[in-house]
């Protein structure tokens, strides 16, 4: 049986593209987390679970939990731009209840497969 001359070149290709998109997705460099810390009249009006609705809408992975002094506090990791997607999209939604927001960035840990509301 006789190859064609294209099969070769047309693997290696497919193999680039599988390559790229893999490490484009699963790069842990690319990925970043973001602890944020939400303080105003965040308990008690869906909060938590709106967040993880809006999570799931994005790429990120993480959780949402209430904290003793009143405040919401969330870790998502993801693509830098995938956060600032999410992130954008809760501020924008609970505009009407949050005061004001602590954030920290740090290098992804890869922890987390899901996005959850936890409970203390």
């Amino acid at each position: 049986m006789m190859m064609s001359r294209r099969c070769i070149p047309m693997r290696t290709s497919l193999m680039r593209s599988w390559l790229r998109w893999t490490n484009s997705v699963m790069a842990p460099s690319q990925h970043i987390r973001t602890s944020i810390t939400f303080h105003g009249q965040v308990q008690g009006v869906g909060f938590r679970m709106t967040t993880e609705r809006i999570a799931n809408g994005h790429p990120v992975t993480g959780w949402v939990r209430n904290q003793p002094d009143g405040t919401v506090e969330c870790v998502v990791e993801g693509k830098s731009s995938a956060i600032t997607g999410f992130l954008d999209q809760v501020r924008e939604t609970m505009s009407g209840y949050i005061v004001d927001t602590h954030e920290l960035q740090a290098e992804a840990t890869g922890e987390f497969t899901t996005f959850e509301v936890r409970y203390p």
